[in-house]
Formats: C-alpha cells, sequence, structure tokens
C-alpha cells in the first residue's frame, strides 16, 4: 500500500510514493481492504477472501447511509 502526498499551492503537483506498509497481503479485482475512522488499514490476507468468496457467513445491509452521512458530516464543517 502506498500513498502520495498532492499539493495545491501555489501550483498543483504530486510528490514521489511512499511505501506506508508491505506484507502477504490480498491483491484482486475486487477492493480486500477498508479505512476505519480513526484511520486504521483493515485488509484481507492473501488467501483470506477466497474462503469469504467460498462460504459467505453474512451480509450486511445498510439503509438511507446518505442521511446518516449528513448528519455526521454536515456542509460546511
Amino acid at each position: 500500500m502506498m500513498a502520495a502526498e498532492i499539493q495545491t499551492d501555489p501550483e498543483w503537483g504530486v510528490k514521489p510514493p511512499k511505501v506506508l506498509f508491505s506484507g502477504n497481503l490480498n491483491v484482486t479485482w475486487f477492493p480486500t481492504y477498508d479505512v476505519a475512522p480513526d484511520g486504521r488499514f483493515l485488509m484481507l490476507r492473501e488467501g483470506e477472501s477466497a474462503k469469504i468468496l467460498e462460504t459467505p457467513q453474512q451480509i450486511i445491509l445498510v439503509q438511507n447511509w446518505f442521511e446518516e452521512l449528513k448528519r455526521l458530516c454536515p456542509a460546511g464543517k
């Protein structure tokens, strides 16, 4: 996983990317990671996503998520 710093003032530019961390992490055509509200990365290790696809345990359905987003992140703040 890498990150690059973006500069917007006085001109737009991107600094060279830096490695955040490495390891036996799963890289596939679908996202196998997420970022927690506190900034931690939540990732699947190599081989874990195949297990999940073979034996789904549950489905989490989030309804009205846009209203919750507007409540948590009101415009202008």
